[in-house]
C-alpha cells in the first residue's frame, strides 16, 4: 500500500514540521493552489518541501489564471524537478482562459511541456456541481493518453470508485479529522455531500473513524490522505498505519 497527503501552502517554519513524512516513505506530497496570495505561497511551498527530497504535486486550477500566468508556473516547477501536477477546476474565482479542466490540459499539450497531470475524481454527489464528474470522464475520453494518474476527492462511502480501476496510478481520497464537525464543516466547504449513513455510524460510535478509515483503505494499493496541515494526528496515522 502507498500513501500520499495534501497539505494547505504555508510559511516555512509550519510546513518544515512536516518534514518527517520523509521517514514513511510517502509517495509525494500535493499543495493546494492559494488565490489569497496569487500562487506566490503554493509554489514556495511546493520548492521548499520539493528541496528535501519529498516528491511534490502541486494543483493548478482552471479559474483564476491566465495563459501567461500557467506558462511562468510550469516553467518554474519544471526548472525545479517538479514533473507532476494536479489540474483542478477551483470552486471560487472567475473564468480567464480556461472554461474546464480539459481546456488546460489540451493548452499545455499543444504547448508540448514534458509534465504529468493528475486529474481529480468526485465519488460523492456535489451540491452545485452535480455533474462535475462528467467533466473527468470527457477529459478521459478524450485525452485518456495524456493523462498520469488521478486523485479521488474526500471519499466517505467507498462506493462509486470503479474509475480507478481505469488508471495506472490512482489514489482514493480519504479525510483525516478526529472532529466529526471539521468534517462537517469541510465537506460544505469543498461542496462534497455526506451519506447519512456515514453520519449516523461516525456519530453513534466517532472514536470508530479511524478505525473505519484502515479498515477500508486495505483495498486500494494508493491512498490519498487529506490531512489538512493537522500535525498531531497526520503523525499519529502514519506512526500507527
Amino acid at each position: 500500500m502507498k500513501f500520499s497527503c495534501e497539505l494547505f501552502p504555508g510559511k516555512f517554519n509550519k510546513i518544515s514540521k512536516f518534514l518527517f513524512l520523509r521517514y514513511f516513505n510517502i509517495k509525494f506530497i500535493s499543495i493546494t493552489f492559494n488565490l489569497k496570495h496569487n500562487y506566490k505561497r503554493t509554489i514556495e511551498t511546493s520548492l521548499f518541501l520539493s528541496s528535501f527530497g519529498i516528491k511534490i504535486i502541486p494543483h493548478i486550477p482552471c479559474l483564476n489564471i491566465s495563459k501567461n500566468i500557467l506558462i511562468k508556473i510550469l516553467k518554474i516547477f519544471l526548472n525545479n524537478n517538479i514533473k507532476k501536477i494536479l489540474i483542478v477546476r477551483g470552486d471560487i474565482g472567475k473564468i480567464i482562459d480556461f472554461k474546464s479542466s480539459y481546456d488546460i490540459i489540451r493548452y499545455i499539450r499543444k504547448k508540448k511541456y514534458k509534465i504529468n497531470i493528475f486529474i481529480p475524481y468526485y465519488p460523492q454527489p456535489y451540491f452545485f456541481f452535480k455533474n462535475k464528474n462528467f467533466d473527468i470522464y470527457n477529459i478521459y475520453k478524450k485525452s485518456r493518453f495524456s493523462i498520469s494518474g488521478l486523485i479521488s476527492q474526500i471519499n466517505f462511502s467507498f462506493k462509486n470508485l470503479d474509475i480507478l480501476k481505469k488508471f495506472g496510478e490512482a489514489y482514493i481520497g480519504l479525510l483525516l479529522s478526529n472532529n466529526l464537525n471539521k468534517i462537517i464543516k469541510v465537506s460544505k466547504f469543498c461542496n462534497i455531500t455526506i451519506p447519512y449513513n456515514f453520519i449516523y455510524k461516525i456519530n453513534k460510535n466517532f472514536l470508530n473513524y479511524i478505525f473505519f478509515l484502515k479498515k477500508n483503505i486495505k483495498m486500494y494499493k494508493n491512498i490519498h490522505i487529506y490531512c489538512f496541515n493537522n500535525l498531531k494526528l497526520t503523525f499519529s496515522f502514519f506512526k500507527d498505519i
